[in-house]
């Protein structure tokens, strides 16, 4: 068996190994050169410019392409600092190929890619938990998903401001300022760079139904934005995001205007925007809100992040890490913070305080995961949850992924 990324001329069968594996009709009917010279003559967003950033496993012959994934490279927030990621998807073998241990190299050689080149953190989108928690991925972002009827007046009529609809590059500056300003919060989510809003600068709302509109004050300020896709009687409104409460009712008033041929919105939001209190009726009504996982996280160098993370106070503690792919995170780490940052992190022979699967610490230090909970699991001894020392440096922390990959 052979790894490798894939070779320019191989773009077409990436793409073919993919549709095959999950039984998609592809529509595409370029050859591999029109597509080879599209992605490099005329890219549009971050998925083409890093188009062959995807990894195979071929047989032997080092031709027949077995399974591909692929691992774009995003810059994402994490404890007030932007750092490398990157977001593996298209994960897909070919059935005659399964349980063949090809899916595995390829995660192996592609996690260990990352290592050498400085990424810290990989995130996905599972089809099953347990499958990737074999690769040291660990249960990532939470989300609120929430199901509001669409208000048959103007909810929040005091609230004044106007919505403006973003289509072929209009109001694009308006739609950075909310979500710059709402991503910078929130561990994982991406620091979003020119490339990936290159597809909003030609947006064809007329032509896909996807509405992207942008909510402004009446002082002019930006203050909400979110995608509408209708499916049958209900707004799907992802992403959903607002600076203030301000934002948020803003976008409520505008759904006001979808009365006549929707019955429900539904947005996804991270768990710290509790809305509970601005809705006033949610038995009769059949409003609901449901908390789900979105997706899987995995840190790449554990004693990196330990250096960059977050600290509550001062304190000190051995961390034990176990990583069966990436050898070179498995090991103890004395953590010594002050002032809510590292003052020294440095590998030990000392016992440890606590010992940790790489999965679990990557939940952990991004803060998706509280100690308490492994506790009860049976995953850490009790006492862990209660060291003041260790409280300072795994704790719950503000999270919420809106890219998909």
């Amino acid at each position: 068996m052979i790894v490798r990324k894939i070779r320019d001329s191989e773009i077409r069968r990436a793409d073919e190994v993919l549709h095959l594996s999950f039984g998609f009709a592809m529509q595409d009917e370029r050859t591999n050169e029109e597509r080879r010279r599209a992605l490099q003559e005329t890219p549009c967003g971050r998925f083409d410019r890093y188009f062959m950033e995807r990894w195979a496993a071929f047989e032997d012959d080092d031709a027949t392409m077995m399974s591909v994934l692929t691992a774009t490279p995003y810059p994402v927030f994490f404890d007030g600092q932007v750092v490398p990621m990157r977001g593996i998807g298209g994960v897909s073998t070919l059935p005659a190929y399964r349980r063949r241990g090809a899916m595995r190299a390829c995660f192996t050689g592609v996690l260990q890619q990352m290592r050498e080149e400085g990424t810290l953190f990989s995130y996905l989108y599972p089809f099953s938990t347990a499958y990737y928690a074999q690769f040291g991925y660990g249960l990532g972002c939470e989300q609120m998903d929430i199901r509001l009827p669409v208000p048959d007046r103007l909810p929040f009529p005091e609230v004044g401001g106007q919505a403006v609809l973003l289509e072929k590059g209009e109001h694009l500056a308006e739609f950075r300022a909310v979500y710059n300003a709402f991503a910078a919060g929130y561990n994982m989510m991406v620091a979003r760079e020119d490339i990936d809003y290159e597809p909003l600068g030609c947006s064809r709302p007329e032509k896909d139904c996807q509405y992207i509109y942008v909510w402004i004050n009446d002082q002019g300020l930006p203050k909400g934005a979110m995608t509408i896709v209708q499916k049958g009687r209900e707004l799907l409104c992802d992403p959903f995001f607002f600076t203030d409460l301000q934002g948020f009712c803003g976008l409520l008033n505008l759904t006001y205007a979808f009365q006549a041929y929707a019955d429900y919105l539904c947005f996804p939001l991270p768990l710290d925007r509790t809305i509970t209190s601005l809705i006033p009726e949610w038995e009769l009504s059949g409003a609901r809100r449901e908390k789900r996982f979105r997706g899987m996280v995995r840190v790449i160098d554990v004693c990196k992040v330990l250096e960059l993370a977050r600290y509550r106070g001062e304190g000190e503690a051995v961390i034990a890490v176990e990583d069966p792919i990436l050898a070179e995170n498995t090991g103890a780490y004395r953590v010594v913070y002050r002032q809510g940052r590292a003052e020294q992190v440095a590998r030990t022979q000392d016992a440890p305080d606590i010992s940790l699967t790489v999965g679990d610490f990557s939940r952990l230090i991004v803060g998706t995961a509280a100690m308490e909970e492994l506790c009860f699991a049976g995953r850490l001894p009790e006492e862990a949850a209660a060291s003041p020392a260790l409280q300072g440096i795994f704790y719950s922390k503000p999270h919420f992924i809106a890219n998909y990959f």
